[in-house]
């Protein structure tokens, strides 16, 4: 048994604060949902989960309350969006209620519980996942945890660090609770960890740490990212990248520490903390990962590790003959089948009921807005209520409108979207290395290639990656290793839209195969755009298989990362050790849009005004747009440190390091645009940009004031930021008898994020442990 103690000292301290009711005061018209979610977060203090496609993809909102309720805003907001919510504490999920699209996997199970310790207290972040699969919650501060298990076989995985995982199978039951009990950390396994400034015995450890082995990273074959390798293999340790948290994908380590800053855990490679994209990251490569979890473990990486750190140690070389292995895997994902969900039979109904509801609320005179030159902009409904509104006016009868609507009902676009725009998913990989050596110098070289090709036609990606790896034993005292990584890589994307921003009863075909427009990202009615067309004015409909061909993203990025170390024994004990980190980070991509898609055409009519002489001038000229955005982010790192290892008078060890570091991170990023562009030519035309600066604004267009605007600032955008840090940092390990261990961490950060007040230089991190084996 082991039993663990840790005393936080300084800043790293759990906080507990007590909710209160939050009032909300807001006015906004014709703003993105995700806007309105990120200003009642702000003002109330909630924080929100909610899947960034179907939120993003949702049509603008406005809302006018004063001093009303989060619930109150939120039915609000989500009205007529068939979006819901559910509010648990000072968490809010928006969640997906589509009347016409209500998904569940096939026999599906919504399974709720209680975890508790086996002395009868209730356990809070526990990882509750489904075996097999990327689904995962966390138990919340009472222990419960709700998920959906995708059919009755599923089995739940149960697993808190320091406590033996559980895993139980669901067979169709809707409540499972779980008893956790004390259970023994596979760091017996492992003969020395790796904390990236150390390396430590386990029984030194008196901090929560796993590590995970070449051996069962590896069980996922066919895994191109590291990360998700990581799914369900280490407890305490949530990854999903389907899920967004405040924007950005679920990668939590115990939860998270920050609702405001970097909520990601700090990634370090081979000893250094690294700022380059995960995907940068071969887990063919990979030796061993080891989660630091808690302060005592941590606490040497400052107040980056508050959200946890993972320690990536990469393979080394051997010595011996030169060995060369050769690995190829290929995947095949079939494309997403959404017949074969259980759809809600009744949805299209409860669509109607709401069609109906509008166009008795809004009269006959509905009908006539919809069409007016003036005012059909703003009287944009889905095609049920365009439906009723004729009927409602007597302009087709009764039994017209049933047809119509029993013809949109018949109808579902489940088949016709995945012929349409998915397709079988294919990821293939190449891995060779080479290493060998002698005692004096060993070697590791090796090549990765992976090639891709997404679910969704016309996305794709592939790169490359060649690391090199040396060390070289000078002298019986010194050392020398240098590495060094190279990847480039290519993606292609085109806009498809997700299955939940189509109502099912709209069609993507016409009768005769041409793309047909869908009432999601259209901003106008067709009536009201038939006017603007016979006006002269562009088409401002959204056709998405038209779309996917006249859009399209390139992007091109390339990574270098370069090791050195020198290391020198000045005794035994005691070794010094120089050395640091380069990396840079590049990445260039260009969207463009032509002249037939929604972006050009939408954009073309928002700034059109009459000229008064039957035409119009067009302020954003017809013509392809081109944008481009550059990013370049460079960083080091350099370190000295002193090691001191010693075992004495049998029963007794001391485990010491002291070191300093600096470290410079600088992000440089630009945008631009081109209106007008003729690919062929290379050629644009010229445009007004201050007049279009000033001609952007909500109620500023003549004839689609609810289109898309590009102000200035969107268009043309240059930054550069800077960030340097000096640390020194000490660690001290005391070890009785291989069973009794005491630890203690100090840190000194010193940053240009922390302004020139005295009072918040300086600042110590420190922590003491304790651990009984």
């Amino acid at each position: 048994m082991r039993l663990t103690t840790v005393i936080l000292l300084a800043s790293l301290m759990q906080v507990s604060a007590s909710t209160f009711a939050q009032r909300i005061t807001i006015n906004r018209h014709n703003v993105s949902l995700e806007s309105v979610l990120k200003e009642i977060r702000i003002q109330a203090g909630y924080s929100f989960v909610y899947d960034v496609k179907t939120v993003s993809s949702a049509q603008h909102v406005s809302v006018n309350v004063t001093d009303a309720e989060v619930a109150d805003v939120l039915k609000k907001v989500l009205y007529g969006l068939e979006l819901d919510y559910a509010i648990d504490g000072k968490i809010v999920s928006i969640l997906r209620r589509t009347p016409s699209q209500l998904v569940y996997t096939p026999f599906a199970v919504q399974v709720t519980g209680k975890v508790t310790h086996a002395e009868g207290f209730p356990i809070p972040n526990v990882s509750v996942t489904v075996k097999g699969t990327t689904l995962g919650t966390i138990t919340n501060e009472d222990g419960i945890y709700n998920i959906q298990a995708p059919d009755l076989r599923s089995v739940l995985v149960f697993s808190f660090v320091g406590l033996k995982t559980q895993e139980i199978a669901v067979k169709g039951r809707d409540r499972i609770d779980v008893v956790l009990e004390d259970g023994v950390s596979n760091l017996d396994e492992v003969a020395l960890i790796s904390t990236g400034y150390q390396r430590i015995k386990p029984e030194q450890s008196t901090g929560s740490i796993s590590t995970l082995q070449e051996k069962q990273f590896n069980s996922r074959i066919n895994t191109t990212d590291f990360i998700i390798g990581l799914q369900n293999k280490l407890p305490g340790l949530l990854v999903n990248n389907d899920i967004k948290y405040k924007e950005e994908p679920l990668f939590q380590i115990r939860g998270i520490s920050t609702f405001n800053g970097i909520r990601k855990p700090l990634i370090v490679v081979d000893g250094y903390p690294t700022e380059l994209e995960l995907a940068s990251i071969n887990p063919n490569e990979i030796e061993s990962i080891t989660i630091l979890k808690d302060a005592a473990a941590a606490t040497i990486y400052g107040a980056r590790s508050s959200n946890g750190v993972v320690i990536i140690e990469r393979k080394k070389a051997k010595a011996g003959r030169s060995v060369v292995n050769f690995r190829s895997t290929a995947s095949f994902t079939p494309k997403e089948n959404y017949e074969r969900y259980r759809w809600d039979k009744d949805g299209f109904k409860a669509t109607v009921e709401n069609a109906r509801a509008t166009a008795e609320f809004q009269g006959p005179i509905l009908w006539e807005f919809m069409k007016d030159p003036y005012m059909g902009s703003y009287f944009t409904f889905p095609t049920p209520v365009n439906i009723l509104a004729q009927g409602t006016a007597g302009v087709i009868t009764e039994a017209e409108v049933n047809r119509q609507l029993d013809s949109l009902g018949a109808y579902n676009n489940t088949k016709d979207y995945g012929r349409l725009f998915l397709r079988t998913a294919v990821t293939q990989t190449y891995n060779v290395d080479l290493s060998g050596g002698s005692d004096k110098a060993l070697y590791y070289f090796s090549s990765n290639y992976v090639g891709g090709r997404s679910a969704q036609i016309k996305n794709d990606n592939n790169q490359f990656q060649v690391n090199g790896r040396t060390l070289f034993n000078l002298s019986k005292r010194l050392s020398f290793e240098v590495g060094t990584s190279y990847q480039e890589l290519r993606r292609n994307a085109a806009p498809v839209p997700g299955i939940e921003s189509l109502y099912a009863y709209e069609r993507l075909q016409d009768e005769n195969g041409n793309p047909a427009p869908v009432f999601s990202n259209s901003f106008l009615n067709p009536y009201y755009n038939q006017t603007l067309i016979d006006a002269g004015l562009s088409d401002n409909l959204y056709y998405p298989l038209q779309e996917v061909n006249e859009v399209s993203e390139k992007t091109h990025g390339m990574n270098t990362r370069i090791t050195a170390d020198l290391r020198y024994n000045i005794l035994n004990d005691l070794n010094l050790h120089i050395g640091g980190v380069y990396e840079r980070a590049k990445s260039e991509a260009n969207n463009l849009a032509t002249e037939h898609s929604s972006i050009v055409r939408q954009f073309m009519n928002y700034y059109a005004e009459d000229d008064f002489m039957g035409g119009y001038k067009y302020n954003f000229p017809k013509g392809s747009f081109l944008r481009n955005s550059l990013t370049d982010n460079r960083s080091y790192t350099a370190r000295a440190q002193l090691n001191y290892d010693k075992q004495f008078a049998g029963d007794h060890s001391i485990n010491l390091i002291a070191g300093g570091e600096l470290r410079d991170i600088v992000d440089k990023s630009n945008s631009s645009a081109i209106i007008g562009y003729d690919d062929q030519s290379l050629i644009h035309q010229s445009v007004d940009y201050k007049y279009l600066d000033t001609y952007t604004g909500y109620a500023m267009a003549m004839f689609a004031p609810f289109n898309p605007y590009a102000s200035y600032q969107d268009l043309f955008r240059l930054t550069e930021n800077v960030n340097r840090f000096i640390s020194v940092y000490s660690n001290l390990i005391y070890t009785f008898k291989e069973r009794y261990s005491l630890s203690g961490s100090l840190r000194v950060d010193q940053s240009n994020l922390f302004g020139t007040d005295p009072k918040y230089q300086y600042k110590p991190l420190w922590s003491l442990g304790a651990a009984w084996n």
